[in-house]
């Protein structure tokens, strides 16, 4: 019921009195609470909610990535140094959003993330350091190249969420003029998935993309 709470009150973040109590469930005693707080404050970017996402940057995972993602929509750019240290973390999804994120916020982030590349393992890390390089090229043959790499680990990871993930990523990427290339890699994906889940997902994911370049 908490939770259902606070992604309707998402709607009115911006309100002080909504801006409050969102503020108090950042500090609940549960983890998915403190993460939907944040996750609705998301496009609140008043002083005091960026001065609690970035105390939460020392949270459990569920909150880092919350508090990542809104710092980053409002171009924090004082956090980098943090997300540079994320990008060595344990933490796969904290790595993932880290990564993304230091595309939007840090000029050149290229020279950063292409380091990274070398030294990860992760397939979705991966793909979160390739998207994050995305955000700043600007040759269409090298984003070409990002999509077909992110294509090419989505083709060979065996992890659903992973897949899930992926197939949301080339579907951000997948802009009029590269559509295709994301379709191409859809379609050759589904030739294998035998998921009828992640294949729907894939269908879902193929009709944004035509409704949004429409």
């Amino acid at each position: 019921m908490h939770i259902l709470l606070l992604n309707e009150l998402s709607k009115f973040s911006k309100g002080k009195t909504v801006e409050k109590t969102l503020l108090e469930f950042t500090e609940s005693a549960y983890p998915v609470l403190r993460a939907t707080a944040f996750d609705a404050l998301l496009k609140n970017g008043h002083k005091q909610v960026i001065h609690a996402a970035i105390k939460h940057l020392e949270d459990e995972q569920k909150v880092v990535i919350r508090c990542i993602e809104l710092l980053g929509y409002h171009n924090k750019k004082q956090i980098v140094p943090r997300l540079i240290e994320f990008l060595k973390d344990e933490r796969e999804w904290v790595r993932f959003y880290s990564a993304i994120n230091l595309g939007i916020l840090l000029e050149n982030s290229n020279k950063v993330l292409n380091v990274y590349i070398h030294q990860e393992n992760n397939p979705v890390v991966l793909v979160g350091l390739y998207y994050g390089i995305a955000y700043q090229v600007t040759e269409d043959q090298e984003y070409i190249r990002l999509i077909d790499q992110i294509g090419q680990i989505l083709l060979e990871t065996e992890n659903g969420e992973y897949k899930m993930t992926i197939i949301d990523i080339l579907a951000d990427l997948a802009y009029p003029e590269y559509q295709n290339n994301v379709f191409t890699i859809y379609n050759e994906f589904t030739k294998k998935e035998t998921d009828e889940k992640i294949n729907n997902y894939i269908t879902g994911a193929i009709q944004l993309i035509k409704n949004r370049n429409s």
